[in-house]
């Protein structure tokens, strides 16, 4: 005889045969016997039977609605994956989010697949040679590369990967959001600023002349106001300290900045207007 928990086990393990083989791999699990009653023999399989067709019952349904709760599944998966890859394409593909002003020597968009196109998509990154610089309108920022940069367009940040980056937000238009900047060392964001960030091999330097910069790294957070006059530095090491101090606001960290200026528009402007141009270009202070 055949013990419940035997049953059990013969059974769980035949879920790739047919039924009628483990039926009768259940009635040979007992080794060589002595031959009963054909008759006797017939009921018992037929009384065997009998009690076994619930659970076989019950096995085909299991196997009936897990094999489609996984073909819905993967339906879905499919489905999802298709519409997250069409979302992806449409925004990487379709949506400008900064625009070129002015870029001298070599400079590279990566990412993308247009030729000659003014216009930087989302997902896309502007490369910039050793000799190169670039200067671009992004949310209604003046952000400029040094040269040896690399940075990524993304719809609510700039992703800074090698080199020195510059933003001026004086232009911004009224709702246009913050321009937040990621590193690997950690981001910064602003406050009516003129900032800079350059990323090196281990040190992360962060530069403010106007308005207010927080820099964030692991669970440090710091913030810089710039004063009269004066600048100030943050410089980030790979292990998240924060060092700040005080610095001119003009030549040093800042001297390439002038150098991938857009130019002054003379058009109907005053003289004053050139001067605060020239002030805010190399960080002067007009008197």
């Amino acid at each position: 005889m055949v013990s419940p928990t035997e049953r059990d086990s013969q059974a769980d393990s035949g879920d790739t045969d047919s039924d009628e083989a483990l039926m009768q791999r259940l009635f040979a699990i007992g080794g060589a016997r002595q031959t009963p009653d054909q008759g006797a023999l017939r009921r018992a399989e037929e009384a065997f039977r009998s009690a076994l067709a619930p659970v076989v019952q019950r096995r085909k349904r299991k196997r009936t609605v897990m094999t489609i709760s996984i073909a819905a599944s993967l339906v879905a998966a499919v489905g999802l994956g298709f519409v997250y890859t069409q979302q992806q394409s449409s925004v990487a593909t379709d949506v400008p989010v900064a625009s070129f002003v002015r870029s001298d020597g070599p400079v590279e968009v990566i990412g993308g697949n247009r030729v000659k196109s003014k216009a930087v998509y989302i997902g896309e990154s502007v490369m910039t040679g050793d000799s190169g610089r670039a200067s671009l309108r992004y949310h209604g920022s003046d952000v400029r590369l040094d040269v040896a940069t690399t940075v990524r367009f993304d719809p609510a940040r700039l992703v800074l990967e090698r080199g020195a980056l510059y933003v001026d937000t004086d232009a911004r238009e009224p709702g246009e959001p913050p321009v937040v900047v990621e590193t690997r060392f950690g981001m910064l964001g602003h406050t009516g600023t003129q900032f800079i960030a350059r990323l090196d091999t281990n040190l992360l330097t962060v530069g403010v002349r106007e308005g207010t910069v927080f820099v964030k790294s692991g669970s440090g957070r710091r913030e810089m106001t710039a004063q009269p006059h004066e600048a100030y530095v943050a410089q980030v090491d790979p292990f998240g300290e924060i060092q700040i101090h005080a610095a001119a606001p003009f030549g040093g960290l800042w001297a390439w900045v002038p150098e991938t200026s857009p130019g002054f528009t003379s058009d109907g402007k005053s003289v004053d207007s050139y001067l605060d141009w020239l002030g805010r270009e190399y960080g002067y202070s007009i008197e």
